[in-house]
């Protein structure tokens, strides 16, 4: 941002999209909606379990979808898990 004249930490997606086509790349996507949308999932998902797990608590059966929920968009992270805890 800086390079930009900007304050140290302000974000412009305009001129980062400029300076990648500028460069040559035909398209330019933003991620972060995808992101949110991930979030409130993830957030959804969550709920789901610990509701079922409360009533689960209740009833005194065995909850169907088990806590805690891990999750990542990191494939470094999610191999991690994959090889030590299958």
């Amino acid at each position: 941002s800086e390079v930009f004249g900007k304050e140290p930490g302000a974000f412009k997606a305009d001129v980062l999209v400029a300076s990648l086509k500028a460069l040559g790349f035909d398209l330019v996507l933003d991620t972060n909606t995808a992101a949110d949308l991930t979030i409130c999932e993830e957030g959804q998902e969550l709920l789901e379990r610990i509701l079922a797990s409360e009533e689960a608590k209740e009833t005194g059966e065995t909850p169907t979808k088990p806590l805690p929920l891990f999750t990542s968009c990191c494939p470094g992270w999610m191999k991690l898990v994959q090889k030590s805890a299958p």
